[in-house]
Formats: structure tokens, C-alpha cells, sequence
């Protein structure tokens, strides 16, 4: 059988938006987080590249809508893709070892969060009823690992041309496509983490891939 041709890929584009907790873009936390891609795209034997600067015709979006330039013709030469948000520190085993079933895996938030607060379950639910999404499979797009014929199938939906129908939103649009066209395949929890609150650090040392949604917490856990 021949070796797979696998890439890690990132996308670390400043925002502008330094105010928030969640979407702020943070250098510190950025350089750290593509350096620990790169060590782990190593380590598992992939490829590593990470984007800059907007490549995808969709320049008057969130910099977050450039990911899913993982699923035009340029990137079929690989057989596996494991997207990062460039806020997800990864380490921990092997995820293309893991899971080798073709299919497009992601984390439920349920899973990382069992005990979300009310404010975030809140506002999840309105994006639930507002696009008709389902929670048990509704997953957070910070981390995504797809193989090459599942992004083809993605293409041919032709993912841009819903953009407007989702209200420019990037993880809502992607979460209807899975539901409706791909059927999401479940990854451990432990490869997205989503870290929000100071409770949650006994949890994240469980975890593989630390994704720090609130970048307060990233100097207040070591980083």
C-alpha cells in the first residue's frame, strides 16, 4: 500500500479584531500554535503549510471563510487534510493513524463541552434553530480532518454559492453541508478542546488539541 500524502494546514491572518476574547487575533498565541503544527506535521510525517494572506475570491469576509480553500482542485494532490485554527495547539498521537475511514470528522461541541455555560449554549441553540442544525453533530470547524474524496464531493456542491444563504457565516454554512450531503464522523473529543474558563484546565490536560477560545487563558496556562 502506498504512503499517504497528508498535510497539516493552517490559516494565520490577522483580523484586526484585537478586542474580543474569542475572535481577537493574538501574535503571541498565533506564532506559538503554527509552531506546534509544524512539530506535529513532523511527527506524523505530513506536510505543513499555512496562508498569510486571503487566497480564496471572498475577500470581504472573515479572514476564518479562507479554510475552505482546502477543498479547491489545488489541494486534491493530498490524500488527507487536518485543518487548524491557528489558536489550536496541537500535540498528542497520530490523527491520520487514527482514523483512516474516508469521511469528514470534527468535533461535536457537546463532546469538548459537556458543561458549556448558558450564555454560549444560548446562543448555539439560536444558530441550531436558525439554520436547522441538529446538536448532537453540530461541531465546532477549528479542527477538521477531510480525505481527498470527501473535499471533491464538497466542491461539487458548489460550498461558495450557499455563502449568502448562512448570512456570510463560515461554521454555520459548513456544519448545514456536512448534515445535509456528508454525514459527520466523530473525532475524540480530545483532538478539539475547546478551552474557555480557568475550570476547564483539569479537562485540557486530558486533551490533544487545545483550542483556546478565550486568549486570556492562553499566558494563564503556560503559554
Amino acid at each position: 500500500m502506498a504512503q499517504s500524502h497528508n498535510l497539516v494546514f493552517q490559516v494565520n491572518i490577522d483580523s484586526g479584531n484585537r478586542g474580543h476574547t474569542m475572535f481577537s487575533y493574538v501574535p503571541e498565541l498565533y506564532r506559538y500554535a503554527s509552531q506546534a503544527a509544524l512539530e506535529y506535521a513532523r511527527e506524523v510525517g505530513a506536510s505543513y503549510q499555512v496562508i498569510c494572506r486571503p487566497v480564496l475570491d471572498i475577500y470581504d469576509f472573515h479572514p476564518a471563510w479562507q479554510r475552505y480553500v482546502i477543498f479547491e482542485p489545488e489541494f486534491d494532490i493530498y490524500d488527507w487534510i487536518l485543518y487548524l485554527d491557528a489558536d489550536v495547539v496541537a500535540r498528542g498521537p497520530d490523527i491520520f493513524e487514527r482514523y483512516q475511514e474516508p469521511g469528514f470528522y470534527a468535533v461535536p461541541v457537546v463532546d469538548s463541552d459537556p458543561n458549556i455555560e448558558p450564555g454560549r449554549k444560548a446562543s448555539i441553540a439560536r444558530q441550531l434553530t436558525l439554520f436547522k442544525l441538529h446538536e448532537s453533530t453540530y461541531f465546532n470547524s477549528g479542527v477538521l480532518l477531510v480525505d481527498r474524496e470527501t473535499r471533491k464531493k464538497i466542491r461539487g456542491l458548489g460550498w461558495k454559492n450557499q455563502i449568502l444563504d448562512f448570512n456570510n457565516e463560515d461554521q454555520p454554512t459548513i456544519n448545514r453541508i456536512v448534515q445535509d450531503h456528508v454525514g459527520l464522523r466523530k473525532l475524540d473529543w480530545r483532538f478539539n478542546f475547546l478551552l474557555r474558563r480557568p475550570d476547564q484546565f483539569e479537562r485540557a490536560r486530558q486533551a490533544f488539541f487545545i483550542h483556546f477560545m478565550s486568549k486570556n487563558l492562553f499566558k494563564v496556562n503556560g503559554g
